[in-house]
């Protein structure tokens, strides 16, 4: 069990317990170092999404419809992270915006990357 407290400015004061169940030993410190690595995991691919995407600000409700918005966004990020090698050091964000800016010019730079990594896979 882990307790947390929350004060708000009104002056009240929250309690939040939590419980785990996981096959380590009782040890705090490997607990909290596990726990914050997952969760480091977790929020990782949701953080760029967020950042690259605005994925939280979306408010579609339809759960086909969000269910095809995430396929797309995950894929158009996966490409993005082989681009990343061309465009060099800019975040996804810009490289995503330099793309939707100039986008028939930047086709055939997308096509040419992409061929030259997978040329480049199969001959490894």
């Amino acid at each position: 069990m882990k307790e947390r407290q929350t004060k708000y400015r009104e002056g009240n004061t929250t309690v939040e317990e939590r419980y785990f169940l996981c096959s380590i030993r009782a040890d705090a410190e490997l607990f909290s170092t596990v726990v914050r690595r997952h969760w480091h995991v977790e929020n990782l691919p949701h953080w760029i999404l967020d950042v690259t995407f605005h994925e939280d600000d979306l408010r579609t409700r339809e759960k086909k419809a969000l269910h095809n918005l995430g396929l797309i966004r995950r894929s158009v990020l996966s490409l993005l992270k082989i681009l990343k090698a061309y465009y060099g050091n800019i975040s996804y964000k810009h490289i995503r915006r330099r793309i939707g800016r100039t986008f028939e010019s930047q086709v055939p730079v997308i096509f040419s990357v992409v061929k030259e990594l997978y040329d480049r896979g199969i001959e490894e």
